[in-house]
Order: structure tokens, then sequence, then C-alpha cells
């Protein structure tokens, strides 16, 4: 990775950094970090994940070692049971 490169909007600490291989490897398994999923779902910040996880609600993930991954099947699988759910209130009311 280029540091230098005046695409980069976030400077991660190194502990951080992905090289390019680990980067290209995560694209291609489809993984999403917490932050993509937070601007996929439009949330305010990732710890509504956070929550969320720790109440056993919203869209199931993926822990590899630490951290936590999505993936858009299992986002398109939320999404549509929440589409689901609000369509049974509207028939119930």
């Amino acid at each position: 990775m280029n540091d230098n490169n005046p695409h980069f909007l976030v400077q991660l600490s190194p502990e951080h950094q992905l090289d390019d291989t680990a980067l290209n490897a995560r694209r291609a398994l489809g993984l999403l970090t917490e932050e993509e999923t937070a601007k996929i779902l439009q949330l305010g910040s990732i710890s509504t994940l956070a929550t969320w996880r720790g109440q056993r609600k919203g869209p199931d993930y993926v822990k590899l070692g630490k951290t936590v991954f999505y993936t858009a099947p299992l986002l398109q699988k939320w999404i549509q049971d929440c589409y689901t759910e609000q369509q049974a209130l509207k028939v119930a009311a």
C-alpha cells in the first residue's frame, strides 16, 4: 500500500493496515468490515452493530479471530427478514 496515495482517505495505524494480498483475499471472500456494513445500512456508527450483536439482533455475522465481518448475502437475508416482518405487521394492523 502506498501511504502517499492522495485517494487514501483514512490513515490506519500499522497494526490495522492490511497488505494488498490480505485486502484482496478479504474482498474475494466477500467479507465486509463493520465500517463498510454500517455505511451500507446507513447507521450512525459501528457501535450500533456491536449493540445489536450483544442483543442477538441485527444481521448475522462471521467472526474470524477477534474481527467481525459481514457478507452481502447475510445482509440481504436480514433486510428481507425485516421487510417480511414489516409486511406482516401491516397486515395485522
